[in-house]
């Protein structure tokens, strides 16, 4: 496509006035994140962690007693992935819910689930998880009676509306409004799922936007006042169930040490009357697992494949047209339109310095990437705006063997990029470009990502599910081993 663009700046955004002084930057050497090029491997990190959190013990030996449990809004079953490794056969998952079909057929494949019920939670019905008729079960095909979920209960539920990534909505739409919020309608199901079971314990999950204010700041606000977020709402519903019966607490925990941070709020329960084991110790002693997990050295991208030719070999683009269907000319026009465009706004929102020189159209990446062929005008355009502001961070610090990364899926002037090997968050959206292969990261990288196995995610095991499926269902679970601190405390008291 790129032998007929002409090389001149697309747009007024591409001059600089005549009087501008170009700007001298010096790469200046930056506070990175400790890193290894070990490659990260479920069973030591679990041996590691109880060696944390129980000095004496050599390594991790799975108990003779079973544990029984029960999940809601289940996605991966991630907590099942975990609990086979901190348990195997000892791990009998009692019944989940999942309403999404494609998540539902990955936990009937890859899980153990005795029931899989229709999660209907979303379309405002009766939850099957709350109620003794039970109903339809995608595992046997029928309807079947809520059997008892066991000692342990675990769900997430809906982050959208406390994510402070959805700044457009985050606070026009009150997330504890269940007339309006889905996620606290979805918050409620958890609840009387809690209700109606009375597990002895509980974990629930969400996003660390449950700790920001409900309301914005008042303009004439002269004192700071503390406003009431999410999790206060959520803390006072928990502690109230059963008249008091249960004792809460919430922690913030990571994945570290995996590359991808994924920072979440755990809430943990358990029933005051189930023994000395209560929340307030479960907390403590996760919270010395994250701090220990903390200071490990993060595991490079590198040791999972990226950067060494993994990935798909184009961005999805359903829904746009393609460039063989438009005249030459007219795609080519678009795409300098929108480069013109998306570079203003990278500038305009500090992300590229104003008087940066801007390459020549053969020399960017969206003439030369793999994973860009057959992508639309903007994607194009936006994915050589980013490759811009790598560029641009390369200069002005200093990155050992960088790992050029962008996530294509967002515009440049709130996009994320990363050098250093490591990355920030998955979403359901996100689809990283390597700008060193020229190829987007596979769904099994994001798997990987999140701390499963390799061997667990290949590529023929995932061909069952689209990959804009294993995307959604990614950006959606839990961190592997943030569940690794999160259960594992829990898992050991019940040997001793």
């Amino acid at each position: 496509m790129g032998k007929g663009m002409k090389k001149t700046a697309p747009a007024r955004a591409m001059k600089k006035p005549a009087c501008t002084k170009k700007t001298e930057v010096k790469a200046k050497k930056r506070k990175v994140t400790p890193m290894t090029m070990t490659k990260f491997v479920l069973s030591q990190f679990i041996d590691y962690m109880l060696k944390v959190l129980s000095p004496a013990a050599e390594s991790w030996v799975q108990p003779e007693t079973a544990l029984r449990w029960s999940s809601a809004f289940d996605g991966l079953n991630t907590p099942g992935y975990v609990l086979q490794a901190l348990l195997g056969k000892g791990s009998s998952h009692a019944w989940g819910a999942e309403i999404a079909p494609a998540a539902a057929a990955w936990s009937l494949r890859r899980g153990r689930p005795g029931h899989l019920y229709e999660d209907r939670c979303a379309a405002k019905d009766v939850a099957h998880t709350c109620d003794a008729a039970g109903g339809w079960c995608n595992k046997h095909g029928q309807r079947c009676a809520l059997e008892p979920g066991g000692e342990l209960f675990i769900a997430g539920w809906v982050c959208k509306d406390s994510s402070v990534q959805n700044a457009a909505k985050r606070y026009k739409q009150d997330p504890t409004n269940s007339e309006t919020s889905v996620s606290e309608a979805t918050f409620q199901q958890a609840v009387s799922s809690i209700l109606h079971n009375k597990p002895k314990f509980f974990i629930l999950e969400n996003v660390l936007g449950v700790r920001k204010p409900v309301k914005k700041k008042a303009e004439d606000e002269q004192e700071p006042v503390r406003r009431a977020t999410p999790l206060d709402h959520y803390m006072a519903v928990l502690t109230g169930l059963h008249d008091g019966a249960y004792q809460v607490a919430a922690v913030d925990v990571s994945s570290r040490p995996l590359p991808e941070k994924r920072e979440r709020v755990y809430i943990l329960g358990t029933l005051r009357s189930s023994g000395a084991y209560q929340a307030d110790k479960w907390a403590e002693e996760v919270m010395l697992l994250e701090k220990q997990a903390s200071t490990m050295p993060v595991h490079h991208l590198r040791t999972m494949g990226i950067g060494k030719g993994s990935g798909n070999p184009k961005p999805d683009a359903k829904g746009e047209k393609k460039v063989e269907e438009f005249n030459q000319w007219q795609f080519e026009s678009e795409y300098h339109e929108r480069f013109a465009s998306v570079l203003t706004s990278a500038m305009d929102a500090g992300k590229i310095p104003k008087d940066t020189d801007v390459p020549r159209v053969v020399d960017r990446p969206s003439q030369k990437l793999q994973g860009l062929v057959g992508a639309t005008a903007w994607q194009l355009a936006n994915a050589d705006v980013l490759h811009m502001m790598l560029e641009a961070q390369l200069k002005s610090d200093y990155i050992p063997d960088p790992l050029p990364l962008a996530d294509i899926s967002q515009s440049a002037a709130w996009g994320k990029i990363c050098c250093t090997g490591e990355w920030f968050t998955l979403t359901t959206a996100t689809r990283i470009l390597d700008f060193t292969t020229g190829k987007i990261l596979s769904p099994s990288l994001h798997f990987q990502m999140l701390g499963y196995m390799p061997e667990d995610v290949k590529d023929e095991m995932l061909k069952f599910w689209s990959d804009k499926e294993l995307y959604d269902m990614t950006g959606n679970t839990m961190s592997v081993a943030a569940l690794v601190k999160v259960l594992l405390p829990f898992v050991h008291q019940r040997q001793l």
